[in-house]
């Protein structure tokens, strides 16, 4: 006469109305299974969104927030990647949530006050949710907890700064970080790890300021770039220093030097120290000056009036500052940045 008994586990049921319906003659269940209309009645079933990856343009996998992940019938086959099996049709691989630790810039040099900073690129062929993934150096205290709705698209960057307000100043162009970690890197080299929201390990660094690291990424103003984000960023002769000073932060490492030597390091000072009335630059490079700011302690742009003095060398009217801690910064037609702290006494 018909009829049958099934048990139905591990799927994703989206926006079905009566998602599972048994004619009169059947038995049937379902268990470890999803629905975002209804909480089916089983073991192990939940009612939620399974965010999909792009539903309207047909991509069903998950993203890493999905709770499908790790949540199907815990007696099932467990995924390629060896955790336990997810919900729906399309499993998320864990190993292919391929973000790959970029370049590092570990130790500043005693020109530009940006903080430590470290480059994230996503070096897959799909935009992956980095909400509640966290980074940590070798201290497992220092915890950064990547903001819930950070979307990293496929292959672009995404910058970790240790304090936003002295990054922007050193790197005004750059509008793709994250911050404040509230934790440096340290300049005797170190472990650097990058963990996804379930605390599996993504990727991880070992950097050093010694051979066969470049040593011009110690306080010389370069930083650690990775010369292909497909090379094993395990090895150090994976990395180079940035042939543009102060690296790439928020974008291609290609200007990377892998064979030259270091290009011409512009400097300039100012002076005299502790200044008074009036704060005099002198410049040195090949390349021109764009814009000149000082910054208050808080980063806000004060414009002082200046007269060129001589080529190389100009002269601010600081007369109407107050007593304090100020910063001067120059910014280059290279899209590069120097910053230099003064005192003003009076």
């Amino acid at each position: 006469d018909g009829g049958g008994k099934v048990t139905s586990y591990n799927n994703i049921l989206y926006s079905n109305g009566d998602d599972f319906v048994i004619d009169s003659k059947s038995e049937g269940t379902i268990e470890y299974s999803m629905s975002n209309v209804t909480l089916h009645e089983g073991i192990g079933n939940i009612k939620a969104d399974p965010l999909f990856t792009d539903m309207q343009n047909g991509k069903y996998s998950l993203l890493i927030s999905s709770p499908a992940i790790d949540a199907g019938d815990p007696n099932s086959d467990k995924d390629k990647d060896g955790t336990r099996a997810d919900m729906g049709a399309f499993p998320f691989n864990q190993l292919s949530a391929n973000i790959v630790i970029n370049e590092i810039h570990y130790n500043q040099d005693d020109i530009l006050v940006s903080g430590d900073w470290v480059e994230l690129y996503n070096n897959s062929d799909q935009d992956i949710d980095l909400s509640d993934w966290y980074f940590s150096d070798s201290d497992d205290a220092h915890k950064f907890v990547l903001p819930n709705g950070t979307i990293l698209k496929e292959k672009e960057y995404l910058v970790l700064v240790e304090l936003g307000s002295d990054f922007t100043i050193s790197y005004p162009k750059v509008s793709n970080y994250i911050g404040d970690m509230g934790f440096g890197l340290a300049g005797s080299g170190e472990l650097i790890r990058l963990y996804n929201a379930s605390g599996v390990l993504i990727d991880m660094v070992e950097y050093d300021d010694k051979e066969p690291w470049a040593t011009s990424a110690d306080g010389d103003g370069y930083t650690l770039s990775l010369i292909d984000p497909n090379f094993d960023n395990a090895l150090p002769e994976s990395w180079e220093a940035s042939e543009k000073l102060y690296g790439t932060p928020g974008k291609s490492n290609t200007d990377t030097n892998i064979f030259g030597n270091p290009p011409e390091v512009p400097s300039f000072k100012v002076y005299p120290l502790p200044a008074n009335n009036y704060l005099t630059l002198e410049y040195y490079s090949s390349c021109n000056i764009e814009s000149y700011h000082i910054y208050d302690v808080f980063g806000n742009s004060i414009l002082p009036n200046k007269t060129k003095i001589s080529e190389g060398k100009i002269r601010f009217d600081v007369s109407n500052l107050c007593s304090g801690a100020y910063y001067f910064v120059v910014r280059l037609d290279d899209d590069s940045s120097l910053k230099s702290r003064f005192v003003i006494s009076k």
